[in-house]
This record gives structure tokens, C-alpha cells and sequence, in this order.
């Protein structure tokens, strides 16, 4: 048995499932290895992430405050792996690589990308998703908070006004959907402030009231995923929910390249599961545009399926 230790954030492991099956593979052929997630700041989050992951077996949180050897592979170091390490055999982090702009091949260059690893779905959350759609109808959920570095730069060019303003123009152009504010509890008061701000019945807030199960299902079936880039919305694309993520702009360039806002993402799924848009050159019309061509990409897709189903044998 071999055991990693993987980072916080559910983002923070997408990106390393990407890699992850083939890095067991290739360090330690034939052996099984147990996922621990690093607990830095009380605030565990990603846990119900790997377990829905079938091949990989889950252990527990290591709660400990940040160190030296944390910031190498998750901060700002140059290391993506860390033998040996308070009793794991293996740190794992790839973000510093990516935040760099570094293509998918780069990070753990040894290792083979798996785009499309298997996330299989609990009964919780598929209930929860389909109970919610057959109540609430249609719906597309947004994700925007206003605490560390989306309050400095992120909020610098989309201001709450303006942000408003987007909301009430998706109202407008999707006027028989719901506009579900999503979060988890420190995101509360801003979604409640959105939510209100928004001054209709159809945007309502859902942060701090959903278990991640249930931010599953709802992710499930949900119509589109628009907001800023944090795990819920990279979960979204990789589960094929047409997904708008709003980045941010050259004033935070020293620290996320721009190619970040692609690199982590199947090239086969930009434009049409997956767009970013950026805050410095942010414009509804273009926000709406994408979500269209989106939708349009998927139903094709569902058409193509549902002939694929419907082709009788000879």
C-alpha cells in the first residue's frame, strides 16, 4: 500500500486525477495506493471528491498547518512531487505548473493524461439533482464570492454593480430559467446580496445549504455552470456541463499565466463544453454568445447519441 497526500481544494485534485492513474502506474506498478487530502485551514472540502473515484482508495484529512514543502507543490515551488514526506510516501501538487502556463504534457511529464477518468455518481446526488429540476425546472447555476484574491482582482474589474447587472441580463435572456447562486458557507452573505440585488424571484441562493453531494447532482443537470474558477466549476466542465468561468485579468497575469485558463482542460471541450472569458475585457453579449454556442454543441452532441441509440442491427 502505498499513500499520497494530495491538496485541499476538489480543483486542486481534478487537475492531479488527470495524471494521477498513470502516475501509480509508473512509480509503483501493482500497487494499490490510499488518497489523503491536506487540511491546512479547517476548512475540508474534497474528500467526497475522491470518493467517487473507483480505482483510487480514499483514507482521511491530514490536518496540519501549512509548511515549507506544502507551499513548494502548492504555492509557488518548483517541485510537483515530494517523496517521503511526514509519513506519505508521495506530496503531490501540480498547481504552481499550470498557474506557470504549462501544458497538460508538462506536468508530471513521465505520466499519461487522462481526460475523461471515471467520476461515478452517488444515489444521494442523483436524486437530489433530479428532484431539484423536476420542481425548480431548468436552471443554471453561478458561483461568484467576494473574499481573497476575487475581492482584489476579480471584484476590481467586475464590481458588484456590474456583476448584478450580468445576472439580471441572464434573467432576461433565459426568462423560464432559475439562476441558482451556489457556495459554500463563507460565500453566504454575498450570494444573499446578489440574490437580492438581482430583484427577481428567478435568481435565488443555494450557498452554504448544499452538501457536495448534492452540488453534484445539481452540477448533473443543471443547464450551464457560469462564474469565477474555483473546483465546483472545473468539476463542472469535466461531468459535461456547458461551463462559462470568468478569469481574471492582467492585473493578476504575474501570477496566472493565460494560458491557465485553458491548459487543465480537454483541448476537445474548449468552446464547446467549456469557455473562459476574461474580467478586463468582460461583455454580456459575449458571455451569452458562448453560452449558446454551448448549448447548441451539446444538443448536437444528445442528437448524435440518441441516433447512435436508435441505429437498428443488421
Amino acid at each position: 500500500m502505498k499513500t499520497i497526500l494530495l491538496p485541499p481544494g476538489i480543483g486542486d485534485n481534478h487537475w492531479i486525477l488527470l495524471k494521477l492513474r498513470s502516475f501509480m502506474e509508473v512509480h509503483a506498478p501493482g500497487e494499490t495506493f490510499r488518497a489523503h487530502i491536506w487540511d491546512p485551514d479547517g476548512k475540508p472540502r474534497a474528500l467526497e471528491w475522491l470518493q467517487r473515484i473507483p480505482w483510487l482508495e480514499v483514507g482521511g484529512y491530514f490536518r496540519h498547518p501549512w509548511t515549507h514543502e506544502y507551499n513548494e507543490v502548492y504555492g509557488t515551488g518548483p517541485r510537483q512531487v515530494i517523496e517521503g514526506f511526514e509519513g506519505f510516501d508521495y506530496l503531490i501538487g501540480v498547481n504552481p505548473a499550470l498557474e506557470r502556463g504549462c501544458a497538460m504534457s508538462e506536468v508530471l511529464p513521465e505520466c499519461v493524461t487522462e481526460w475523461d477518468y471515471e467520476v461515478v455518481p452517488t444515489e444521494e446526488e442523483m436524486q437530489f439533482g433530479e428532484h431539484f429540476l423536476r420542481h425548480n425546472g431548468p436552471y443554471i447555476l453561478l458561483f461568484f464570492c467576494n473574499h481573497g484574491f476575487y475581492a482584489e482582482h476579480w471584484l476590481q474589474h467586475l464590481p458588484v454593480k456590474k456583476l448584478v447587472g450580468f445576472i439580471q441580463a441572464l434573467a432576461t435572456a433565459y426568462p423560464h430559467t432559475k439562476l441558482v447562486l451556489t457556495g459554500k458557507d463563507w460565500d453566504v452573505d454575498f450570494s444573499t446580496q446578489l440574490a437580492a440585488a438581482a430583484g427577481t424571484p428567478q435568481v435565488i441562493s443555494l450557498a452554504g445549504q448544499t452538501t457536495l453531494p448534492q452540488l453534484l447532482g445539481l452540477i448533473r443537470h443543471a443547464r450551464a455552470f457560469v462564474g469565477f474558477p474555483a473546483g465546483n466549476g472545473m468539476v463542472a466542465q469535466h461531468l459535461g456541463c456547458p461551463t462559462l468561468m470568468i478569469w481574471c485579468g492582467e492585473s493578476y497575469r504575474a501570477r496566472f499565466h493565460k494560458d491557465f485558463s485553458t491548459n487543465w482542460v480537454d483541448p476537445k471541450k474548449v468552446g464547446s463544453v467549456y469557455t473562459p472569458v476574461y474580467v478586463d475585457s468582460f461583455q454580456e453579449d459575449v458571455c451569452l454568445s458562448a453560452l449558446n454556442d454551448m448549448e447548441r454543441a451539446r444538443r448536437q452532441l444528445m442528437g448524435r447519441a440518441q441516433c447512435s441509440d436508435n441505429v437498428s442491427e443488421v
